[in-house]
């Protein structure tokens, strides 16, 4: 649940205070955040393959059925065993 929601931004101070970081005027703190955990992960590679699927406000317009036809910047994940050779 959000704070923006239910009470219109009116977060007791110490929680408004926690909020100010991600708080904005239009959404209050609605977001969504991506979260990776791993292993020598490489970030810029991970970075610019997220930002390839960013649309442009071009892209956006042409709607559902354009985006469909678009390829996919992030290959496809594939489970890898844990198990020895």
């Amino acid at each position: 649940m959000w704070w923006a929601s239910p009470n219109d931004g009116r977060a007791p101070p110490e929680v408004m205070e926690n909020l100010r970081g991600v708080w904005d005027d239009a959404y209050g703190d609605r977001r969504q955040e991506l979260v990776f955990i791993g292993i020598r992960m490489n970030v810029t590679d991970m970075r610019a393959r997220l930002d390839a699927c960013l649309l442009s406000g071009e892209e956006i317009a042409q709607g559902a059925e354009a985006w469909a036809g678009m390829p996919d910047p992030v290959p496809r994940w594939e489970r890898q065993s844990n198990q020895s050779a």
